[in-house]
């Protein structure tokens, strides 16, 4: 994907870290989709060569998943990655520009990775994947399920709110750290952040004007990103 972004004219995205209150912003190197280990002393991102893992500081990256270890075309990517919150496992999306996207799930080593689901064709196209709180369960958007459900070792889906073409894909859903409610991105423009129950599904705009919800471990505040016209 960094030799798209410079086909057209973009740099090479970069992973970052900073402090909380927005001091000490530190370049680690080339990458994205960065997501951090749960025991914080560790950072996976991508690269157009595979999926690496390295140090909070940057230091010691090694690749865990490459293309060619599991015959990746050159037109895929990787995209979207969560860590499972008792570390053993990565979810991923893999995008590809000729056939629907797919969610992965691969050990932290990279020494197997599985499809999330068996459906197939353009009707189960699925991106941004994340985890429950208790790492049980995958939370994700499909084209055919709206944002759904499924164990984390595949199964059936389950649909929490199907309203396409307003949640599509990027509607990166998460959930809050109790469990108790979702988050999720609408295509409605401008953007908003939708809050919900998956068991009650009454949904309700949280953040007007803004998309990309994150959570702090405590679940009192959230981070999101907004556009402001300069």
């Amino acid at each position: 994907m960094d030799d798209a972004r410079e086909r057209i004219g973009l740099p090479a995205a970069v992973v970052r870290v900073i402090d909380a209150d927005g001091a000490n912003e530190l370049a680690l190197g080339a990458g994205q989709w960065p997501t951090w280990s749960p025991d914080g002393g560790r950072i996976a991102f991508a690269k157009p060569d595979g999926i690496y893992v390295m140090n909070v500081d940057g230091t010691a990256a090694k690749v865990l998943m490459s293309p060619d270890l599991y015959r990746l075309r050159d037109w895929d990517d990787i995209a979207m990655l969560a860590w499972s919150p008792d570390g053993s496992l990565i979810a991923y999306q893999q995008v590809n520009w000729e056939r629907p996207d797919k969610i992965f799930v691969m050990t932290a080593d990279g020494s197997t990775r599985r499809a999330l689901t068996s459906t197939v064709g353009n009707q189960y196209a699925e991106s941004d994947p994340a985890w429950s709180p208790d790492g049980t369960r995958i939370i994700y958007w499909s084209f055919g399920y709206g944002i759904g459900t499924i164990d984390r070792n595949g199964g059936t889906t389950g649909t929490i709110h199907l309203d396409y073409p307003n949640v599509a894909y990027l509607s990166r859903p998460t959930w809050a750290p109790d469990g108790r409610t979702i988050t999720y991105n609408t295509w409605a423009r401008p953007s908003s952040i939708i809050t919900m129950s998956p068991s009650a599904r009454e949904p309700r705009v949280l953040i007007q004007d803004g998309f990309n919800a994150a959570w702090s471990p405590d679940g009192r505040r959230l981070a999101f990103v907004r556009l402001r016209a300069p």
